[in-house]
């Protein structure tokens, strides 16, 4: 299973514990909703099947004779019913002859409450509208339909939060992934030409040429091995952001490229050292380094390269041979080399570190390169940080 395979596991994984939390969660509180809410409707009717039964008690003791029942109501003594109303004349059972109980009838079990009235005979009031039995089977559809879409949207939001927060586990995978594979692919050829610097050397006895290749060799891989893990370990979620000041970045710039700009008879000049942005310095100061290092590599001879920093924007600019405009896009990718600089000194990813610090930070980074002007690298960094996340 690939890295990425085993990271949409675990978010599947995630956002089914979490959906059956909820549906838990959410069943639970229904079902003692439901019980609750039945009980105290059971009370309350049961409250008023006893008040209107003791009022029709009390008109009947008061007035002798036939009252008129209503429909529901009936007179019975202990062994038969004496007069009942129109509603439930077809019921045989007598039920209680004080208090609540039940009695069968055609339509089911019947609430009933009855009331002395002092002479052997006892008044029933039924409840004909609310059967003793509740209708489980609808009550538990109801339930299951409502579970069922509140398991479909906490599903479908729990896997887009869960995506989320592991994000940067994903992307920490990916650059793991581009790290392995291009170690694997750029780490073949340095490799080989020390096997062969040996080889060469084992057969005409020449070791100190063999081993003086070899070093040059492994120079550069372990050159690129460095390169490789810091392109590997940017992560937006670990900047530490600060106020750097351009005067700060201008003097570690102007200190680190000195040496490599006078072996070239180049020249760098620093325009607009005032203000400030809100960056991480130390991965600032590698983008700032890189663009110059690579503006100072292709520059013309005895040229000049140009630092300009401003409110918005950080500019590097040279003059030398131009980028070819189908090329200008594919310079920030990472072992991307154009004809003009394979034959210098690199790894291809100085440029594609500076991509990915600009990317982290949020900033938009682009390129324009002509003869007459020259080339241009620029970092807009008006542009507030934003996450990398999907």
């Amino acid at each position: 299973m690939s890295r990425r395979a085993a990271v949409g596991d675990v978010e599947s994984r995630i956002t089914l514990r979490f959906t059956a939390l909820v549906v838990a969660v959410l069943v639970s509180g229904i079902a003692i909703y439901v019980m609750a809410d039945t009980m105290a409707a059971e009370v309350r009717l049961d409250a008023t099947l006893r008040l209107r039964a003791e009022r029709l008690a009390q008109r009947i003791s008061r007035v002798p004779g036939d009252v008129g029942l209503p429909a529901e109501a009936r007179i019975v003594s202990t062994e038969a019913v004496l007069i009942a109303g129109e509603q439930v004349r077809e019921i045989t059972e007598l039920g209680p002859v004080e208090g609540f109980g039940y009695v069968d009838a055609p339509q089911g079990r019947l609430r009933v409450f009855a009331v002395p009235l002092g002479d052997g005979r006892s008044l029933q009031l039924l409840d004909a509208a609310r059967p003793d039995v509740i209708d489980t089977l609808e009550i538990a559809s109801v339930l299951l339909l409502v579970t069922v879409m509140v398991g479909a949207i906490t599903y479908l939001l729990g896997l887009r939060f869960s995506r989320q927060a592991l994000a940067p586990v994903r992307e920490s995978m990916a650059r793991l992934e581009r790290f392995t594979a291009d170690a694997g692919h750029e780490l073949r050829t340095p490799l080989a030409s020390v096997r062969a610097s040996l080889d060469v050397g084992e057969r005409t006895g020449d070791w100190a040429g063999a081993v003086g290749r070899a070093r040059v060799e492994l120079e550069h891989a372990s050159m690129l091995v460095d390169r490789l893990l810091e392109l590997a370990r940017l992560d937006p979620s670990t900047l530490r952001l600060e106020r750097v000041e351009w005067a700060w970045l201008s003097a570690r710039v102007l200190e680190a490229c000195s040496s490599m700009a006078e072996e070239r008879g180049i020249s760098v000049a620093i325009e607009g050292a005032r203000g400030e942005v809100s960056a991480d310095p130390i991965l600032l100061e590698r983008l700032v380094m890189n663009l110059v290092g690579n503006a100072i590599r292709f520059a013309d001879l005895g040229s000049a390269v140009t630092v300009r920093f401003s409110a918005d924007a950080i500019e590097v600019h040279n003059l030398g041979v131009p980028i070819p405009p189908d090329e200008l896009a594919r310079v920030f990718e990472p072992f991307y080399q154009s004809d003009r600089s394979r034959t210098s000194e690199g790894s291809g990813l100085g440029l594609a570190i500076v991509a990915a610090i600009a990317q982290a930070h949020g900033w938009p980074l682009d390129a324009a390169s002509t003869r007459e002007d020259g080339t241009t690298f620029r970092v807009h960094t008006r542009f507030p940080r934003r996450s990398s996340r999907p």
